[in-house]
């Protein structure tokens, strides 16, 4: 198995492009307005509020690990 590797650079690239194609595609005047709300605040909402949920699942464990750590 030979896979190819993608460098951090192209992968940051590649998702700048994403965000921008979808930023133009959502933000274009001829986008129906069900459209426009399903995209950002269905799928767009939905996704930040998990990442959210996640970012706050860890920070109880780190601060709770660094207390532990410092006082020790």
């Amino acid at each position: 198995m030979n896979k190819a590797k993608i460098s951090l650079n192209s992968k940051i690239i590649i998702a700048l492009a994403a965000g921008l194609l979808v930023g133009m595609v959502v933000g274009d005047t001829r986008v129906s307005d069900f459209m426009k709300e399903f995209i950002v605040f269905g799928v767009f909402n939905v996704i930040g509020n998990i990442f959210l949920n996640m970012l706050s699942m860890i920070v109880l464990p780190v601060v709770l690990v660094s207390l532990i750590s410092g006082i020790a």
